[in-house]
């Protein structure tokens, strides 16, 4: 869903992942939301997943906004188109306060490192694997989350939505 906004490059290598690559913004994005209509349930799931991370890392009313009209998103139609629009509108504002990853742009891969352990085999998705490690890295006891949107009393009730 996001992976055309920040203009990350990146491969993997022996040592790790995504450690070769550049930064490149693009000058246009363009997003064909009928290609959305082609996927699977888990696959469409595991993309709404990303959309909610943006509620969780940059913009708390997105974040309920997205549970409230969750079945016109799936549905498709305007709150779909709406629903992505705001979501890279929200990583945008990350990568344009921390383009080079010093920062507050590590928040991105929010759900990304507790989901690679699911990442065997192999076989199953990146975005998939992301959507389960959502929670665990939500509960994950650490201070940056004070940075995050949520605040402590809401972040209890997220975690029981993702």
């Amino acid at each position: 869903m996001d992976s055309s906004v920040g203009g990350k490059t990146g491969i993997n290598s022996v040592h790790g992942k995504n450690l070769v690559g550049a930064f490149h913004q693009p000058r246009l994005v363009l997003a064909d939301l009928t290609a959305l209509e082609t996927l699977s349930p888990r696959h469409f799931a595991a993309g709404y997943a990303e959309l909610a991370k943006y509620g969780l890392i940059d913009d708390e009313e997105l974040f309920f906004w997205l549970e409230a009209n969750y079945p016109q998103i799936k549905a498709g139609g305007p709150a779909r188109g709406e629903a992505i629009a705001r979501a890279c509108a929200a990583k945008a504002r990350v990568v344009v306060a921390d383009e080079k990853e010093a920062g507050n742009r590590a928040l991105l891969n929010l759900g990304h490192t507790f989901g690679h352990a699911w990442k065997k085999p192999p076989a199953i998705p990146t975005a998939c694997c992301m959507a389960k490690g959502l929670p665990s890295a939500w509960c994950w006891p650490t201070g940056s989350r004070r940075s995050w949107v949520l605040p402590p009393l809401r972040m209890r009730d997220a975690s029981k939505r993702i």
